[in-house]
């Protein structure tokens, strides 16, 4: 196939010089100007908001659970699995 090693060729001479070569294995020419710093507020910030996220997701499924076992309507297989859904959650 002459075609498809002329085309090899042609798209060669079109990249540019500077690009071919570039060492991608040099890392030290790419230094990093931000270093990654831990701040403050992450220590304080992450945990409250985990905390809240918890006693919301505990109070929620407490209540869906008292709701329909408090229910009087017959037991549907929706409800069922809202409930087994909410209980599993709680054990998690």
């Amino acid at each position: 196939m002459p075609g498809s090693n002329d085309s090899l060729a042609m798209a060669m001479e079109e990249t540019p010089q500077g690009l071919l070569h570039q060492s991608p294995t040099n890392v030290s020419a790419w230094t990093s100007t931000c270093p990654i710093l831990p701040s403050s507020y992450q220590f304080v910030l992450i945990p409250v908001l985990y905390c809240i996220i918890f006693i919301l997701g505990l109070v929620g499924n407490s209540i869906v659970i008292a709701v329909l076992c408090w229910q009087r309507n017959p037991k549907t297989v929706a409800n069922i699995y809202i409930l087994n859904l909410a209980v599993a959650d709680l054990l998690r």
